[in-house]
């Protein structure tokens, strides 16, 4: 289990969708894609909630590794 933090600068990362999203569900999006390019689209975001405004905390879990990920 981990967390990410996403902050004001979401924007660049909801692909033109920002006007439509809560602010939540663009930093979301950010911890989303931060997940995905760091290695870990197999992660689930599980949760988020609003830290301080405006910083948000996202909660994830990943699966185990097979052992020839671990590899």
């Amino acid at each position: 289990m981990g967390t990410v933090l996403g902050m004001g600068t979401a924007q660049s990362f909801t692909m033109g969708m920002a006007g439509q999203m809560t602010p939540e569900q663009k930093l979301e999006a950010a911890a989303r894609k931060h997940l995905d390019d760091t290695g870990r689209a197999n992660c689930k975001i599980t949760r988020g909630y609003l830290l301080h405004k405006p910083v948000y905390e996202f909660w994830f879990e990943c699966p185990e590794p097979t052992p020839a990920q671990k590899a």
